[in-house]
């Protein structure tokens, strides 16, 4: 179904967008370059000695990462996932958390794409139902 493949795709695009921002954004005002190193400064004890930048940078392009490997994974998988119920239904739950922590703690654009996948699964979902219910029917 192309609706579930464009919402998987949106997460793709989003990994995407976030690892570029991530690699190319630098701090121009002094109070962010500041803060970037405190968090240089700051040594965390965790199995051996790291800093506060490492593991927020680790973190963010982690995040990305994991934002469009779940995409591509739904992409690939796409066909399973619309055949099996359980498979929908935990996409769908997964990407409405990652859409509540979106408008939790981060801009439009992070919410913006996930609301815009959560919706497409949401309709892949219905459409499913409905297809599942005229085969049904149709016996």
């Amino acid at each position: 179904m192309k609706i579930f493949k464009i919402g998987a795709r949106a997460f793709i695009v989003l990994g995407a967008l976030h690892l570029l921002a991530h690699i190319f954004s630098s701090p121009e005002d002094p109070m962010s370059i500041k803060l970037l190193q405190d968090m240089e400064n700051c040594k965390i004890n965790i199995l051996g000695e790291h800093n506060f930048l490492k593991f927020y940078n680790g973190f963010s392009i982690s995040m990305g990462v994991l934002l469009s490997a779940f995409g591509l994974q739904c992409l690939i998988l796409s066909e399973f996932i619309l055949e099996n119920r359980k498979a929908l239904y935990t996409t769908i739950i997964i990407t409405a958390i990652v859409f509540a922590l979106s408008i939790a703690y981060f801009h439009i654009v992070a919410y913006g794409f996930t609301f815009f996948s959560l919706i497409c699964f949401l309709y892949a979902l219905v459409k499913t139902e409905i297809l599942i219910n005229t085969k049904i029917s149709n016996r």
